[in-house]
Protein backbone atom coordinates (compact mmCIF):
# COMPACT_ATOMS: atom_id res chain seq x y z
CA UNK A 1 0.00 0.00 0.00
CA UNK A 2 1.12 3.62 -0.81
CA UNK A 3 -0.63 7.05 0.66
CA UNK A 4 0.28 10.48 1.01
CA UNK A 5 0.02 12.64 4.14
CA UNK A 6 -1.48 16.11 3.48
CA UNK A 7 -0.05 19.20 5.54
CA UNK A 8 -2.61 21.37 7.55
CA UNK A 9 -2.11 23.66 9.86
CA UNK A 10 -3.62 20.95 12.57
CA UNK A 11 -0.28 18.90 11.48
CA UNK A 12 -0.86 15.74 8.98
CA UNK A 13 -4.01 14.57 7.35
CA UNK A 14 -4.74 11.07 6.31
CA UNK A 15 -4.29 8.86 4.42
CA UNK A 16 -4.71 10.44 1.33
CA UNK A 17 -5.08 8.78 -2.69
CA UNK A 18 -4.61 5.04 -0.96
CA UNK A 19 -3.23 2.57 -3.78
CA UNK A 20 -3.40 -0.88 -3.12
CA UNK A 21 -1.82 -3.53 -4.90
CA UNK A 22 -0.94 -7.29 -4.72
CA UNK A 23 0.45 -10.44 -6.29
CA UNK A 24 1.38 -13.76 -5.85
CA UNK A 25 4.73 -13.11 -8.66
CA UNK A 26 7.18 -12.23 -5.82
CA UNK A 27 8.31 -9.04 -4.24
CA UNK A 28 10.69 -7.85 -7.50
CA UNK A 29 7.31 -7.35 -9.07
CA UNK A 30 5.41 -5.41 -6.61
CA UNK A 31 8.59 -3.08 -5.59
CA UNK A 32 8.71 -2.00 -9.70
CA UNK A 33 5.01 -0.57 -9.04
CA UNK A 34 5.70 1.05 -6.02
CA UNK A 35 8.50 2.15 -7.04
CA UNK A 36 6.52 3.77 -10.29
CA UNK A 37 4.09 5.19 -7.93
CA UNK A 38 5.77 6.60 -5.71
CA UNK A 39 7.69 8.46 -8.37
CA UNK A 40 4.92 10.01 -9.68
CA UNK A 41 3.93 11.44 -6.13
CA UNK A 42 7.41 12.85 -5.84
CA UNK A 43 9.55 10.16 -3.84
CA UNK A 44 12.81 11.74 -3.72
CA UNK A 45 11.77 15.11 -3.68
CA UNK A 46 9.25 14.48 -0.76
CA UNK A 47 9.74 13.42 2.85
CA UNK A 48 8.98 9.53 2.81
CA UNK A 49 8.39 6.87 5.13
CA UNK A 50 8.59 3.20 4.31
CA UNK A 51 6.88 0.97 6.98
CA UNK A 52 7.19 -2.35 7.08
CA UNK A 53 8.47 -5.84 8.96
CA UNK A 54 11.10 -7.47 9.45
CA UNK A 55 11.71 -9.68 6.20
CA UNK A 56 15.09 -9.05 5.57
CA UNK A 57 13.76 -9.62 1.92
CA UNK A 58 12.11 -6.51 1.81
CA UNK A 59 13.90 -4.48 3.27
CA UNK A 60 16.87 -5.50 0.66
CA UNK A 61 14.18 -3.74 -1.80
CA UNK A 62 13.98 -1.08 0.06
CA UNK A 63 17.60 -0.26 -0.17
CA UNK A 64 17.66 -0.55 -3.90
CA UNK A 65 14.58 1.31 -4.95
CA UNK A 66 14.21 3.79 -1.72
CA UNK A 67 17.16 4.82 -0.60
CA UNK A 68 16.32 7.81 0.42
CA UNK A 69 13.33 7.09 2.46
CA UNK A 70 12.80 7.41 6.43
CA UNK A 71 12.81 3.34 7.79
CA UNK A 72 10.38 2.21 10.18
CA UNK A 73 9.95 -1.30 11.56
CA UNK A 74 6.43 -1.90 12.24
CA UNK A 75 5.36 -1.04 15.83
CA UNK A 76 2.73 -4.09 15.62
CA UNK A 77 5.25 -6.56 15.25
CA UNK A 78 8.11 -5.28 17.60
CA UNK A 79 5.16 -5.19 20.77
CA UNK A 80 4.60 -8.83 19.83
CA UNK A 81 8.24 -9.57 19.91
CA UNK A 82 8.51 -8.07 23.33
CA UNK A 83 5.41 -10.00 24.93
CA UNK A 84 7.45 -13.37 23.63
CA UNK A 85 10.35 -12.06 25.36
CA UNK A 86 8.14 -11.36 28.48
CA UNK A 87 6.04 -14.69 28.63
CA UNK A 88 10.15 -16.38 28.83
CA UNK A 89 10.55 -13.91 32.64
CA UNK A 90 7.03 -13.75 34.04
CA UNK A 91 4.11 -16.19 34.05
CA UNK A 92 1.72 -16.08 30.78
CA UNK A 93 -1.21 -13.33 31.99
CA UNK A 94 0.37 -11.97 35.04
CA UNK A 95 0.76 -8.00 36.21
CA UNK A 96 4.75 -8.40 35.90
CA UNK A 97 4.22 -9.84 32.42
CA UNK A 98 1.92 -6.65 31.56
CA UNK A 99 4.26 -4.44 33.53
CA UNK A 100 7.52 -5.99 31.64
CA UNK A 101 5.83 -4.98 28.34
CA UNK A 102 4.77 -1.88 29.28
CA UNK A 103 8.03 -0.66 30.46
CA UNK A 104 9.36 -1.64 27.28
CA UNK A 105 7.52 -0.35 25.01
CA UNK A 106 7.48 3.41 27.07
CA UNK A 107 11.13 3.06 26.81
CA UNK A 108 10.88 2.72 22.85
CA UNK A 109 8.24 5.53 22.41
CA UNK A 110 10.87 7.76 24.52
CA UNK A 111 13.82 6.82 22.15
CA UNK A 112 15.73 4.69 24.47
CA UNK A 113 16.31 1.92 22.43
CA UNK A 114 19.61 1.64 23.84
CA UNK A 115 18.59 1.20 27.50
CA UNK A 116 15.75 -2.08 25.69
CA UNK A 117 18.40 -3.49 24.09
CA UNK A 118 20.99 -3.56 27.59
CA UNK A 119 18.05 -4.53 29.48
CA UNK A 120 17.05 -7.97 27.27
CA UNK A 121 20.64 -8.73 27.07
CA UNK A 122 20.70 -8.24 30.72
CA UNK A 123 17.47 -10.81 31.21
CA UNK A 124 19.17 -13.52 28.43
CA UNK A 125 22.09 -13.40 30.88
CA UNK A 126 19.78 -14.26 33.90
CA UNK A 127 17.71 -17.34 32.29
CA UNK A 128 19.97 -20.70 33.14
CA UNK A 129 21.83 -22.28 30.74
CA UNK A 130 20.57 -25.60 32.07
CA UNK A 131 17.15 -26.62 33.53
CA UNK A 132 13.82 -27.45 32.34
CA UNK A 133 12.73 -25.25 29.17
CA UNK A 134 15.25 -22.88 29.63
CA UNK A 135 16.84 -23.93 25.96
CA UNK A 136 14.25 -22.78 24.31
CA UNK A 137 13.57 -19.38 26.48
CA UNK A 138 17.42 -18.20 26.17
CA UNK A 139 16.65 -19.18 22.41
CA UNK A 140 13.58 -17.02 22.38
CA UNK A 141 14.94 -14.10 24.17
CA UNK A 142 18.15 -14.41 21.69
CA UNK A 143 16.28 -14.42 18.52
CA UNK A 144 14.40 -11.30 19.43
CA UNK A 145 17.00 -9.22 20.81
CA UNK A 146 19.38 -9.88 17.51
CA UNK A 147 16.04 -8.73 15.52
CA UNK A 148 15.84 -5.34 17.49
CA UNK A 149 19.39 -5.13 17.06
CA UNK A 150 19.43 -5.51 13.39
CA UNK A 151 16.57 -3.42 12.90
CA UNK A 152 17.84 -0.46 15.61
CA UNK A 153 18.21 2.27 12.92
CA UNK A 154 14.44 1.67 12.38
CA UNK A 155 13.53 2.46 15.87
CA UNK A 156 13.38 5.95 16.10
CA UNK A 157 9.30 5.96 17.14
CA UNK A 158 10.02 8.94 19.20
CA UNK A 159 10.74 11.07 16.21
CA UNK A 160 8.17 9.60 13.87
CA UNK A 161 5.54 10.16 16.11
CA UNK A 162 6.85 13.52 16.93
CA UNK A 163 6.70 14.63 13.09
CA UNK A 164 3.23 13.04 13.00
CA UNK A 165 4.04 9.58 11.05
CA UNK A 166 2.11 6.33 11.36
CA UNK A 167 4.50 3.96 13.30
CA UNK A 168 2.27 0.63 12.80
CA UNK A 169 0.77 -1.43 9.38
CA UNK A 170 -2.61 -1.34 11.04
CA UNK A 171 -3.98 0.60 7.44
CA UNK A 172 -1.72 -2.01 5.53
CA UNK A 173 -3.04 -5.51 7.83
CA UNK A 174 -6.58 -3.96 7.23
CA UNK A 175 -6.23 -3.57 3.45
CA UNK A 176 -4.95 -7.47 3.76
CA UNK A 177 -7.76 -8.49 4.71
CA UNK A 178 -10.12 -6.82 2.37
CA UNK A 179 -8.38 -7.54 -0.73
CA UNK A 180 -7.42 -11.00 0.24
CA UNK A 181 -9.12 -12.66 3.20
CA UNK A 182 -12.84 -11.71 2.04
CA UNK A 183 -12.75 -12.71 -1.76
CA UNK A 184 -10.10 -15.53 -1.74
CA UNK A 185 -10.03 -17.34 2.07
CA UNK A 186 -13.67 -17.94 1.69
CA UNK A 187 -14.59 -21.74 3.55
CA UNK A 188 -13.87 -24.67 1.26
CA UNK A 189 -12.02 -22.37 -1.79
CA UNK A 190 -9.27 -23.60 -3.44
CA UNK A 191 -7.40 -21.79 -6.05
CA UNK A 192 -4.70 -22.00 -8.74
CA UNK A 193 -2.44 -19.34 -8.66
CA UNK A 194 -3.10 -17.94 -12.21
CA UNK A 195 -6.80 -17.67 -11.58
CA UNK A 196 -5.79 -16.25 -8.30
CA UNK A 197 -3.58 -13.66 -9.29
CA UNK A 198 -6.33 -12.11 -11.90
CA UNK A 199 -8.87 -12.36 -9.10
CA UNK A 200 -6.69 -10.37 -6.89
CA UNK A 201 -6.03 -7.38 -9.56
CA UNK A 202 -9.76 -6.91 -10.33
CA UNK A 203 -9.80 -6.50 -6.26
CA UNK A 204 -6.90 -4.18 -6.33
CA UNK A 205 -8.81 -2.19 -9.18
CA UNK A 206 -12.15 -1.87 -7.07
CA UNK A 207 -10.75 -1.01 -3.60
CA UNK A 208 -8.67 1.44 -5.65
CA UNK A 209 -12.15 2.79 -6.84
CA UNK A 210 -10.44 2.67 -10.50
CA UNK A 211 -13.53 0.11 -11.41
CA UNK A 212 -14.86 2.74 -13.65
CA UNK A 213 -11.71 3.67 -15.31
CA UNK A 214 -11.37 -0.42 -16.01
CA UNK A 215 -14.54 -0.24 -18.06
CA UNK A 216 -13.18 2.21 -20.12
CA UNK A 217 -10.14 0.74 -21.06
CA UNK A 218 -11.77 -2.62 -21.54
CA UNK A 219 -14.10 -0.59 -24.07
CA UNK A 220 -10.76 0.59 -26.26
CA UNK A 221 -9.80 -2.78 -26.43
CA UNK A 222 -11.88 -5.05 -28.55
CA UNK A 223 -9.50 -7.45 -28.82
CA UNK A 224 -10.41 -9.22 -25.11
CA UNK A 225 -12.33 -11.86 -25.91
CA UNK A 226 -14.03 -14.43 -22.92
CA UNK A 227 -12.61 -18.15 -23.32
CA UNK A 228 -15.24 -20.89 -24.04
CA UNK A 229 -14.55 -23.27 -20.55
CA UNK A 230 -12.48 -22.05 -17.93
CA UNK A 231 -8.54 -22.05 -17.88
CA UNK A 232 -7.21 -24.89 -15.96
CA UNK A 233 -5.87 -24.13 -13.04
CA UNK A 234 -2.11 -24.80 -11.76
CA UNK A 235 -0.94 -25.32 -8.71
CA UNK A 236 0.91 -23.23 -6.86
CA UNK A 237 4.53 -24.65 -6.31
CA UNK A 238 5.26 -22.37 -3.73
CA UNK A 239 9.06 -23.82 -2.85
CA UNK A 240 10.22 -23.77 -6.37
CA UNK A 241 9.02 -20.30 -7.43
CA UNK A 242 10.88 -19.17 -4.02
CA UNK A 243 14.07 -20.94 -5.33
Amino acid sequence: MIYTLRKTAQGWEGPVNKRLYATFTGHAELFAWLAKEAARRGYGVKKTLFLADGALTIWKLQQKHFPKAQVCLDWIHVVEKLWKVGACLHPTGSAALRAWVHEQTQRLRAGEITTVLRGLRASLGGIAKTGPGTKARRLRVKRVLQYLTRNRHRLNYRVFRKQGFEIGTGVVEGAVRNLVAMRLDGPGMRWGWERAEKVLHLRCILLNEQWDDFERWLQRDPVLDMAPYPIPAKAYEAVKRAA
